[in-house]
């Protein structure tokens, strides 16, 4: 197997090479664009990912070269201030299109967080489909990495993924903590394989007034970790969003990256969220707010991308359904009658 990482990564890198190659005009024409933004860069700030294509890397890019539009104070974009100057196609979700360079969507909402990888399926889909009066959309891009080769080529991936369909009337439930973990009875592989890696899934509604709020967080196993501003973090997505107990709707919805150094992660995963709220030392994560909408979201709307930016996390169903989906019940029998 050692050889053949070995023959895989070495057959990566000489593809690298001649794509850079075959593109170095293309690349050199984008170095000259960008000193009417005073951005100084050489070819050794482009690379070439398979699922992406031919990226530049340099600090803070995606905000110089959209001069016309302002970050708001949580560092997102607008998205109707990006339409209005990007093109934007349904066959390549997760890109804002310019006559030479792509913004793209920040690498949080890729696989496994990670930047040379595809975006998860299918959050991206479902948040840029959606339109109204009623809504006001924001995301976070990849604040130092475009995409220079503007076409539509694509390296795609598909899972399955259901939304949980959620029934129940949410003035009827009552204010509480809940926590949920995949069986305790599977080894890390099945975890890994079934559930992504999950640790646990905690959930919170409290009321205040007319206003009831909805917290929900995913812990990861100890050993995925993501690099942020040059350190290692233990991610943890997170869910925020205020129910208006009057008007029957939600009036906002965001969800965020929540960053723990060990120690935090160790102790925030062993708890819930009354941790802070029990205990003198309190624990603030590093947050990436990643996505947010102000205004009308219906419950459908609500469960539908919760369960998508919680991608292939099974717990969220068994939140919203008391069950897991049938397939991972099958292959959890299967599991148990084998051992």
């Amino acid at each position: 197997m050692s050889n053949l990482a070995k023959e895989y990564r070495e057959m990566i890198r000489k593809e690298a090479q001649e794509k850079l190659a075959q593109n170095h005009d293309l690349i050199q024409g984008f170095i000259d664009y960008c000193d009417r933004f005073e951005i100084n860069l050489t070819q050794d700030d482009f690379r070439y990912i398979t699922p992406i294509g031919i990226v530049v890397n340099h600090p803070n890019i995606a905000n110089k070269v959209c001069e016309n539009i302002n970050l708001d104070k949580e560092g997102l974009y607008r998205c109707e201030e990006l339409e209005a100057e990007f093109e934007r196609k349904s066959i390549m979700n997760g890109y804002y299109y310019a006559d030479n360079f792509m913004l793209m969507a920040h690498p949080f909402f890729r696989r496994g967080f990670h930047g040379v990888n595809n975006f998860s399926p299918s959050f991206i889909d479902k948040f840029w489909q959606l339109e109204g009066a009623n809504l006001q959309r924001y995301i976070r891009l990849d604040p130092d990495r475009l995409r220079i080769n503007v076409d539509n080529i694509g390296y795609f991936e598909r899972d399955i993924w259901y939304a949980p369909p959620f029934d129940k009337d949410i003035k009827n439930i009552q204010d509480d903590i809940g926590k949920l973990r995949p069986p305790l009875d599977l080894d890390k592989s099945h975890i890994s394989f079934l559930f992504s890696n999950c640790y646990s899934f905690e959930v919170s509604w409290k009321t205040k007034g007319t206003i009831k709020s909805f917290e929900a967080r995913e812990f990861k196993n100890r050993d995925i970790l993501v690099d942020h501003e040059g350190q290692k973090y233990h991610p943890s997505r997170y869910i925020h969003a205020e129910y208006d107990l009057e008007k029957d709707i939600f009036r906002h919805f965001d969800g965020s990256m929540h960053l723990y150094d060990t120690d935090e992660y160790l102790k925030r995963r062993e708890s819930d969220f009354n941790y802070d709220f029990k205990n003198q030392h309190q624990i603030k994560a590093k947050s990436v707010k990643l996505f947010k909408i102000n205004g009308q979201v219906s419950q459908e709307l609500w469960m539908k991308l919760t369960g998508h930016f919680f991608s292939k996390n099974y717990l969220v169903m068994e939140y919203f359904t008391g069950q897991f989906p049938e397939r991972i019940q099958e292959i959890l029998k299967k599991i148990r009658n084998s051992d």
